[in-house]
């Protein structure tokens, strides 16, 4: 388990993207802003790193799950999202190797944890930014999961 993926973790959330950021795969290409996604996968990451988790499947299951009742969320931002050339690349891909059962697989065989997330969501003081601000990197944390009443699923549990 990552530093940042421990509820009480005091790092800054700097700290914990990079930690995150060193979990990649070096010998596969990772997605990074660019002219076309503006600072869309730097948001992204931040979510990734303040609900505690990593980039398989299923914890990218449970972020979607953060994300849509955790986050001030708007549709216009899943579109931005699903109209950049990485996205795009990414689902055909992933749709020609696995197909949409997969997808509806990963969902159900995560069913319980989305709920947990849901209850969880619900009883947050506050939704966490979407378009993280610059100035949260240099802030703990865990002080920004007690802001916004965010209590994580912790890896070790799932």
């Amino acid at each position: 388990m990552k530093e940042f993926q421990k509820q009480n973790c005091s790092i800054t959330l700097q700290e914990g993207l990079d930690i995150y950021y060193q979990t990649f795969d070096v010998n596969k290409p990772s997605i990074k802003d660019d002219e076309h996604s503006g600072n869309l996968f730097f948001y992204h990451d931040c979510t990734h790193v303040i609900f505690g988790l990593n980039t398989n499947l299923d914890q990218e299951v449970l972020l979607d799950a953060w994300v849509l009742f955790g986050s001030d969320f708007k549709l216009k931002d899943i579109k931005a999202y699903m109209k950049t050339p990485q996205i795009k690349s990414l689902y055909d891909d992933l749709m020609t190797e696995y197909g949409i059962f997969f997808f509806f697989k990963i969902y159900m065989k995560n069913f319980k944890n989305i709920l947990k997330i849901i209850f969880r969501c619900i009883k947050m003081k506050k939704k966490w930014p979407l378009h993280c601000p610059k100035y949260f990197l240099v802030k703990p944390i865990n002080e920004l999961r007690d802001e916004f009443g965010i209590n994580i699923i912790e890896i070790n549990k799932l």
